[in-house]
């Protein structure tokens, strides 16, 4: 089959099928359209992956076997992005669509690549990632505002969605979409995420955090409640991954990495991370939390945060309420606390990981609503 994926990626993912990276842009961001484009590779169909990039001026196309990616720049001022709606990106992506001619086009988001998707008039599955009225009341500002009138604009024209959890699902029917909706979560390639086992590592312990400066990712609240573990475990320190963090580099023991590659963070969660606190506010299917547990590493996070206790597998133990530091502290050092809890959890995290988004299970799901959509019948 020949499948064009339509999203922002990152480019160092693409390694496995790609080969030399070197020179080529990085993307924008880690996201499910890379695991899913190697995936595609691997059981033999013929992918075009079809992004944005906001660090380039010019088309850029990388042709290796089975795969094509194709980056189309992107304008770097969100005000000239959110006025124009997109326009100028979503007519590049419309002729990138139309030139590489696919059975199919799924299209991630429901923004400018799902919008170029409904305009090429191709066969378009898209898939929804997030809750564009959620995420503006948390981070109130013009762009989320225009972000939100392009997906009520978008979504009541989608023929046929897909959502990554449960709990989008009553949010596209506010939105205008009146059709079947599926649920595919996103994947994992498991191979690249091995089990690293149950037992609880050495001290200190080191608690990491993944987010950003923006309110939605609710850092502070890690921050808050680390001071509180501190206070009792005296050695435990706190690793902070994302950009926009640097304030906090000053509190003792609390280091700030920024923003590192996939590979990077893979790697520093299998030599050193013991239990990963997620305080998002708002998450539908965080790659995050499935990546940690497929470690094996108990993972703490939010029990109203969207879709995040569908991933958790509403778990009695990691899922707390996010706003309250005490309530944060009290969980991340019950777990430290109990060897047989954190074993517990650890072989629960990977066999759940393993049942529910294992890369070739959601990609077998995807073909398969593909060849529905493409049916005659």
């Amino acid at each position: 089959m020949k499948i064009l994926l339509a999203g922002p990626i990152e480019t160092s993912a693409l390694e496995p099928v790609l080969g030399d990276i070197d020179g080529l842009p990085k993307g924008m961001a880690p996201t499910p359209v890379d695991v899913l484009a190697v995936e595609y590779v691997r059981q033999g169909h013929e992918v075009s992956v079809v992004t944005l990039d906001n660090k380039i001026f010019e088309r850029v196309r990388v042709v290796r076997p089975g795969i094509e990616v194709v980056y189309l720049p992107r304008r770097t001022r969100a005000r000239d992005l959110a006025l124009s709606l997109f326009s100028a990106e979503i007519a590049a992506l419309k002729e990138e669509y139309a030139r590489i001619n696919p059975d199919i086009i799924h299209a991630h988001w429901t923004y400018e690549f799902a919008e170029a998707a409904l305009r090429s008039g191709r066969p378009t599955l898209v898939t929804g990632h997030d809750c564009a009225w959620e995420t503006l009341w948390i981070e109130r500002d013009a762009y989320r505002f225009f972000r939100l009138l392009m997906a009520l604009r978008t979504t009541p024209r989608i023929r046929n969605l897909s959502v990554v959890a449960p709990y989008l699902a009553p949010h596209t029917r506010y939105a205008g979409f009146l059709r079947q909706i599926r649920v595919v979560p996103n994947g994992l390639d498991l191979s690249r995420w091995p089990f690293r086992g149950e037992n609880l590592p050495t001290s200190p312990p080191i608690i990491a955090t993944i987010g950003n400066g923006m309110p939605r990712k609710n850092v502070h609240a890690a921050v808050s409640a680390f001071r509180l573990i501190q206070s009792r475990i005296v050695e435990a320190e706190l690793h902070l991954f994302g950009p926009g963090l640097d304030r906090y580099a000053q509190e003792r023991n609390v280091f700030v990495h920024g923003s590192i590659p996939n590979q990077e963070l893979r790697n520093f969660h299998i030599q050193r991370t013991t239990i990963l606190l997620h305080p998002s506010l708002q998450e539908i299917c965080p790659v995050t939390l499935i990546e940690a547990r497929a470690l094996g590493i108990p993972v703490v996070a939010g029990r109203y945060s969207g879709g995040v206790p569908y991933v958790m597998g509403n778990s009695e133990v990691g899922l707390v309420d996010v706003k309250e530091p005490p309530a944060i502290a009290a969980t991340v050092e019950k777990i430290l606390s109990d060897q047989n809890l954190y074993k517990r959890l650890s072989l629960q995290g990977r066999k759940d990981v393993e049942d529910r988004f294992d890369i070739r299970q959601v990609a077998r799901q995807y073909v398969e609503t593909y060849d529905e959509l493409l049916s005659p019948c």
